[in-house]
């Protein structure tokens, strides 16, 4: 699948890099990392609750099964999710070098096609940060 705004979404993070201290990078970073999960959550249609239960973040290598969670709200797929963006205040930069938001249910690519979830939240967190 490919996501047209993350190419431009990753370079604006590297230049934002730039003029911070690693402090406040890493505090940006916890910061986009939770509003994107939030973005892709909130924005995953619900009919049973199974995609928007299965998005999962992980830090350095991206998680490749399905889980069983059915999340018709969202909010525990982001707490789930925004407790792995809390391990980062444990990290250096050097530590870090992906932070994956992923969701391995079979048919979340025909949803992003349908309804981009990922490429508007990208556009979106985009222009904020």
């Amino acid at each position: 699948m490919t996501f047209t705004n993350l190419a431009p979404f990753n370079q604006k993070l590297r230049d934002s890099g730039k003029t911070l201290t690693e402090r406040q990078f890493m505090l940006m970073l916890r910061k986009v990392g939770l509003e994107l999960l939030s973005g892709i959550v909130f924005r995953t249609r619900v009919k049973t609750g199974r995609a928007r239960g299965n998005w999962q973040v992980s830090i350095n290598n991206p998680i490749t099964t399905e889980t069983e969670n059915v999340d018709t709200a969202g909010s525990s797929t982001i707490s789930s999710g925004g407790s792995v963006i809390a391990t980062l205040s444990n990290m250096t930069l050097a530590q870090i070098e992906k932070i994956f938001i992923t969701n391995n249910v079979k048919y979340i690519t025909m949803l992003e096609e349908m309804d981009g979830m990922v490429n508007l939240t990208l556009a979106r967190i985009g222009t904020i940060f």
